[in-house]
């Protein structure tokens, strides 16, 4: 139910399937699959498709395509016990600079009390160095799918992500984090989006991704999460885009702690997203 898909467009908020793309662009051989990032190599004018499969262990996946359509065969990246390599995102700084950051949630996935970020590093985007903690702490929640990019502009790390509370694995709140060396992150007390916001994202928050544009000081937001009707989630994608000013003031007013809602339904580690 997560197998990795490609959509395209000419507009922020308007997606389409691409001429000649069949989605989804890589299916499960056992398991499932889960949280994919995209990242384009302007070296070797690819896209690289990273990805989560999930069986016996999580395994980290990568397929590359020239085009956009034809994609390779699957080569294993990384690898780790479940649930313990959670939502990789992938920054390319430089040919030999390439950095992965996930969430390990240990044994028990996204019911988990807890969860930490790590750092995997590598110098081709292939091999990757054994895991290292990183220092991103939220108030009230911990990081559950990231998405993270360097701001070249800014000279800094930006990150983004939902917030998961003890025990559930349904999140009602995106965070944002900075940092100037991946490793030590600054956190923000409010949350940038809540699940209410718009009817369509009523009962979850989940992973986002974002765009900054330096010229216009202007950060561009796509949002993921659901709402609870008929007896289940239907899901859908959103957009905004806001000053930077007011995005990072909104960031970092007071609010009270964080509460979670009963969700009305809970997922377990095999559908949930």
């Amino acid at each position: 139910m997560e197998n990795p898909s490609l959509f395209g467009g000419n507009e922020r908020d308007g997606w389409s399937v691409p001429n000649g793309v069949t989605n989804p662009i890589v299916r499960p051989d056992g398991g499932y699959l889960s949280d994919p990032d995209l990242v384009w190599d302007p070296d070797r004018r690819e896209l690289r498709l990273y990805y989560r499969h999930v069986a016996d262990e999580n395994r980290i996946l990568l397929v590359t395509s020239r085009d956009g359509v034809t994609f390779s065969a699957p080569r294993l990246v990384a690898r780790a016990p479940n649930h313990q390599i959670v939502s990789p995102t992938i920054v390319r700084r430089s040919a030999t600079e390439w950095l992965m950051w996930s969430v390990n949630s240990g044994p028990v996935g996204c019911s988990a009390s807890s969860t930490t970020v790590e750092l995997r590093r590598s110098t081709d985007g292939v091999e990757w160095s054994p895991p290292t903690t990183v220092s991103l702490s939220q108030s009230g929640a911990f990081a559950w799918h990231l998405e993270v990019q360097w701001i070249d502009a800014l000279r800094e790390y930006w990150a983004v992500f939902n917030g998961k509370v003890r025990g559930s694995c349904t999140t009602q709140a995106l965070y944002l984090a900075t940092s100037t060396d991946g490793m030590a992150w600054r956190t923000f007390p409010s949350p940038v989006l809540r699940s209410g916001a718009i009817p369509e994202l009523a009962d979850i928050v989940y992973r986002a991704t974002f765009a900054y544009e330096a010229e216009r000081d202007l950060v561009a937001l796509w949002h993921s999460g659901a709402r609870y009707r008929s007896g289940g989630y239907e899901w859908r994608a959103a957009y905004e885009r806001r000053r930077r000013s007011e995005l990072f003031e909104a960031a970092a007013r007071a609010e009270p702690a964080f509460i979670a809602r009963v969700p009305r339904v809970e997922l377990d580690n095999s559908t949930a997203p």
